[in-house]
């Protein structure tokens, strides 16, 4: 999970919860660190971090660079 101190959102991976079958994926985000070989959700759109300038604005604000 990842969450900003100033923010109402939380981001969960949805193989946290216990019953994960419950929920019914629509996109992947973060795909620059995505391990191919865990999951075949091929046919889901994919979002990159860095094509959210909102995220990119708050990793630079706290971070001052973007993740690896």
């Amino acid at each position: 999970s990842f969450e900003f101190p100033d923010s109402a959102n939380m981001d969960l991976t949805v193989g946290s919860f216990d019953a994960p079958h419950r929920f019914r994926p629509v996109h992947h985000f973060g795909v620059e660190s995505m391990h191919e070989q865990w999951l075949d959700t091929t046919g889901l759109t994919r979002y990159r971090t860095d094509d959210n300038p909102q995220l990119v604005k708050r990793w630079m604000d706290s971070v001052g660079k973007l993740p690896d």
